[in-house]
Formats: C-alpha cells, structure tokens, sequence
C-alpha cells in the first residue's frame, strides 16, 4: 500500500480544498503546516503518520518540534513495536519525559545534557511500558486545548483547541452541529477564558484556565 503523508490533508484542509469531518482537525493541520521543512522532511522520509505529525506539531517551540521529531524517529528505530513501529501519544510524551529527567540531573552535576540515543533503550521501554491509557470519559467528547507556552503568551497568540483525531472516514462535517452541553459547554467557556486573559496579557489567569481544561481531558496523549 503507498503511503499517503498527513501533510497532503493537512495542506488541503488549510488551504480550503476539503472539509474535515471533525472542526478540531482544522487547528492540527494549521499546526502541522507550519513546522519546518526539515521537520517535515524527516518525517515524511519514515512515513510517519498523522498522529506522530500531530504530536510533534504541537511542540511550543521550534526547538521542541525539533526534540520531538528526533525523539519519535529514534524510538522506532531502534524500539521493536508494532504498527509499523510507530507509538502512541501517550508513550511519546511519556519518553520525552524520561529524556528531560536525564537532561536536567545532567544540568544539575554540571555536566553536558545528553542527546536522545545516549539516554539507555532501557529508560525509553520502560517508560513506554508504564504509560498508562487515559480513562475513558462519558458524554460529549471534550475539547482538550495544549497549554499556553509563555512564548505564545508572549506574542500574544492564544492557545487553539485540539481534540484527539478521529477516525479519517472521509465524510464532511454535518451542516449543523448540536449546541455544546454539559462538560463540553464547560471546556468552551474555559478556552473563552484562556483567551481573554492572554488579550488582557495576564499569563497566570491563562496558565490557571489551561491547568482546569487539562484536568477535565486528560490530555496525556497530546503532549
């Protein structure tokens, strides 16, 4: 089977030509467009797919798309798993969090940090192993938005709302979509919130409003 990389969608999503089924990829696929060219090349070369676009694509720097791209292609290729060796979401951020361990005790000895191969296989396995998958949650499906970098809260951009990806059926999106309710209704007030508080350039409010939302999603597998 050919491989079709993310990135054709995420271009034609952005530039109008198709209507996703889900609003939430329109803010993954603006996300991805902009990652650099050597980023996207990388991944592309390891046929990497979507969710792996979308996970390093909702790193807060450029220098952490970096990491996270070198981080995904280092453990596929050297960690034998299955789909093709790609993993899930939750066990990259969960091996990007073993790597910072190993960078800040090296910064607190003094000592140079090490890159991603010379953290032991060891240290990535098992924190792959123990990433556990986020409970379940009944009702709408919730909204979950990446916290605000203080970057982002720098330029004054505002955190966009990202959702996990669902199943690429091909189908557009209804016409109408019901009023949210309930938890869903709570999580859009909440990114109402995030925003008014980086317009008013208040980035406590704004990292306290994104600390609730991610509390309510459990987001572990956006990173």
């Amino acid at each position: 089977m050919t491989h079709v990389s993310p990135m054709v969608r995420a271009r034609a999503i952005v530039a109008g030509d198709i209507c996703p089924e889900a609003e939430c990829q329109r803010y993954h696929a603006a996300r991805m467009v902009r990652l650099s060219l050597t980023v996207i090349a990388d991944l592309e070369s390891e046929e990497a797919p979507f969710h792996i676009f979308r996970w390093v694509a909702w790193g807060a720097t450029l220098t952490e798309q970096r990491r996270r791209t070198d981080l995904v292609i280092h453990i596929r290729r050297s960690i034998e798993r299955p789909k093709n060796g790609w993993v899930e979401e939750r066990h990259c951020a969960a091996a990007m969090d073993a790597w910072d361990h190993a960078r800040s005790n090296a910064r607190k000895r003094g000592g140079i940090m090490p890159a991603v191969h010379e953290i032991a296989l060891e240290v990535y396995r098992a924190a792959i192993e123990g990433a556990k998958r986020p409970p379940r949650t009944r009702g709408p499906t919730a909204e979950a938005v990446p916290a605000t970098t203080e970057l982002e809260a720098a330029e004054g951009g505002a955190a966009e709302p990202a959702e996990r990806e669902p199943d690429d059926s091909g189908e557009e999106e209804p016409v109408s979509r019901p009023h949210a309710q309930g938890r869903d209704h709570v999580l859009r007030l909440l990114s109402d919130a995030v925003r008014a508080a980086l317009a008013a350039q208040d980035v406590e409010a704004a990292d306290a409003a994104n600390d609730a939302i991610s509390r309510l999603c459990g987001r572990g597998e956006i990173g």
